[in-house]
């Protein structure tokens, strides 16, 4: 896939994250919408939206997550991508719990015609301050992928995540997710780091930097993808 830069200003529909709302009762969430066109010397045209539903309810926990994004160069698409993932967990203790998740992904550029795979296992938060918190999952399922040759890779994997917050101010959150699925022909790998800084009750300002990496792509294609993006994020 060709880096594209997508320096967006953005308006968005969603909430501010502070750390205690991905626990509070109840449905919350975050939606992110960026777009930068150009013209000129150089025409572009970058898109990029994001939808996160959390939906506590006592001991198990459902989370939703829908993704797309675009990045066109003079009329010529460089970029294109659509993802969506779900996953429930259920406690077994105040800080233990068990999980079940699913992940598809249509890149465009991978050389993959998607990739998608379903997991289980074991999930715990290893600390909590009033400022971060970090939890990790680690377990194990199956991936199904199909190469644009139409080549089918199933293959057992492992699931290994990790989920990192630290609110560096009051209106100012880090945070970095990694994701790895390594199987016997393909590993992959995926990174988000994240800066949000609050502007307005509900708004606040995102920039990312998404590293994601099969370690065997069809030939002609690259192994590692980067897109730096910036939304404008509304949290509820």
């Amino acid at each position: 896939m060709r880096r594209s830069l997508s320096l967006t200003l953005a308006f968005c529909l969603a909430s501010t994250t502070a750390l205690a709302n991905k626990d509070k009762p109840g449905w919350s969430g975050e939606g992110e919408f960026g777009l930068a066109i150009t013209s000129g010397n150089t025409d572009t045209k970058n898109l990029n939206g994001r939808l996160k539903l959390i939906n506590n309810r006592g001991l198990w926990r459902d989370t939703l997550g829908v993704q797309a994004l675009s990045f066109a160069d003079n009329d010529t698409t460089t970029a294109e991508r659509y993802t969506f993932d779900y996953k429930a967990d259920r406690k077994i203790s105040a800080n233990e719990y068990l999980f079940g998740a699913f992940r598809y992904d249509d890149d465009r550029f991978s050389g993959f015609d998607y990739q998608s795979s379903l997991t289980a296992g074991y999930g715990r938060r290893l600390f909590e301050h009033a400022r971060s918190r970090l939890d990790v999952e680690i377990g194990g399922g199956y991936r199904f992928s199909e190469t644009i040759d139409g080549e089918s890779q199933n293959q057992s994997i492992l699931r290994l995540y990790g989920d990192y917050e630290y609110d560096v101010s009051d209106n100012s959150v880090f945070s970095q997710t990694l994701l790895i699925e390594p199987g016997p022909d393909n590993t992959f790998t995926e990174s988000i780091t994240g800066f949000k800084v609050g502007f307005a009750e509900k708004l606040a300002l995102k920039l990312s930097l998404a590293i994601r990496a099969n370690s065997d792509t069809p030939a002609g294609t690259s192994s590692t993808d980067k897109i730096t993006s910036a939304a404008v994020v509304y949290s509820f």
